[in-house]
């Protein structure tokens, strides 16, 4: 058996990965024509969104949580937040490989489509563990 708060610490661990501690917070060139990087704004929904899963987790009773179900969505989570979190190294990584841009855009989109993709089956997931507690 599982401690009573297991579940919440992993999410609260997904959580202050997710936070985005600069990027956002950070204006290219400010002044009249302020810039917000783009890849912001992604950071700030999956931390909104973790921060809501974090807190469905804590509000349910620990005893009724599929632990399989659970382990499936909380491993799906991760490559979003790590896109989402890391994307400016991504993209500099694979800069440094390759000059091509368009060879560089296809890494990226495929990196992303993979990571957004296991993210919404890892959602599913999710819509079937909430379920099955609601018809308990």
């Amino acid at each position: 058996m599982l401690p009573k708060n297991y579940f919440i610490l992993l999410f609260i661990g997904l959580l202050l990965l997710a936070t985005p501690f600069e990027s956002f917070f950070t204006i290219q060139n400010p002044g009249w024509h302020t810039t917000i990087p783009a890849t912001s704004y992604l950071e700030v929904l999956v931390f909104l969104y973790v921060l809501i899963i974090t807190f469905i987790y804590w509000r349910i009773n620990s005893e009724k949580i599929n632990i399989k179900l659970f382990f499936f969505h909380f491993l799906l989570c991760i490559p979003i937040v790590i896109y989402a979190r890391f994307n400016y190294l991504l993209r500099s990584l694979f800069s440094n490989y390759t000059n091509d841009l368009l060879v560089l855009m296809k890494y990226l989109t495929l990196i992303a489509s993979i990571s957004i993709t296991l993210f919404l089956i890892g959602q599913i997931f999710f819509i079937i563990q909430l379920k099955k507690i609601k018809k308990r």
